[in-house]
């Protein structure tokens, strides 16, 4: 799958078993999101109008009081739900190099 939305984009496999949660992540840990495992369609849908999508690399930035992310330029908060529903693939050192 390839999405072409910026240059936070990157193309990825489908989901592995090495995804976790966004709320997962070490502070200054990045990641790719690989799937948004929302219930609610409303959240759903304004997480994607806001570019929080599959193949979007992220970063977090803290973990408390909200779960706080960037993605390339714009930082997200989030509940612990929604960070919890967040999926990303971890990248390491030498990956998020390559990227």
């Amino acid at each position: 799958m390839t999405l072409l939305l910026s240059s936070s984009v990157t193309e990825l496999p489908l989901s592995s078993a090495g995804d976790v949660p966004l709320a997962s992540l070490r502070v200054g840990q990045e990641g790719v999101v690989t799937v948004l495992a929302m219930r609610d369609e409303a959240r759903l849908r304004k997480l994607m109008a806001l570019g929080i999508l599959p193949g979007a690399r992220l970063r977090l930035v803290r973990r408390w009081p909200g779960y706080v992310f960037q993605i390339g330029f714009s930082q997200f908060a989030v509940d612990e739900d929604i960070a919890g529903a967040i999926y990303v693939r971890p990248l390491d050192a030498s990956a998020a190099a390559d990227l």
